[in-house]
């Protein structure tokens, strides 16, 4: 007999950047490793819960990341950056089909989605947490969800600086 659990597909990803500034005469460089479990109608894929009219996607991922951090801007001084943990993130969308009756005339609420991200980063070089929390809610103002209104909430340190940030944002999104 054979499992009900076949073998995952593993998404990887591996990326770098570099940023010079000619006029501080700075250089700053980045790189991300990432590995991504993906288990059809459980991680990394769409799911639902019976009944309930909202699709879900979990996504975890391990992920390595080493920046070079500029912490003085007068000096130039950096920061050298090697985090290692683990992250997840929660999507959720409200299905606009399968809402009851009694919802479906609530327009706004099939224009509804948002995302939970939690970061354990630790540093390897200090044993340093770098770990945040972000969730955010969109309404699309359009049908097709080109533009919408977004509110989010970030807690913790910044993936990109290390630096601390507990920030309320308010703002108006658009895709091209």
């Amino acid at each position: 007999m054979g499992s009900i659990w076949a073998p995952a597909p593993i998404t990887s990803d591996i990326r770098g950047a570099g940023v010079e500034d000619r006029v501080a005469g700075a250089s700053s460089g980045s790189a991300i490793a990432e590995w991504i479990p993906v288990i059809d109608g459980i991680v990394n894929s769409p799911f639902e819960f019976g009944g309930v009219p909202v699709s879900f996607l979990f996504n975890p991922e391990l992920k390595a990341r080493y920046d070079e951090v500029v912490v003085n801007d007068v000096t130039g001084a950096k920061q050298y950056l090697f985090r290692t943990g683990a992250q997840a993130t929660f999507k959720y969308r409200a299905i606009a089909d399968a809402l009851p009756d009694s919802l479906k005339g609530i327009g706004f609420l099939s224009s509804l989605h948002g995302q939970t991200t939690v970061s354990w980063l630790t540093s390897g070089f200090d044993g340093r947490s770098y770990g945040y929390f972000n969730t955010s809610l969109t309404y699309n103002i359009d049908p097709e969800g080109y533009v919408g209104v977004s509110g989010s909430y970030t807690k913790g340190r910044s993936e990109d600086t290390g630096r601390r940030q507990d920030i309320w944002k308010l703002g108006l999104t658009a895709k091209l």
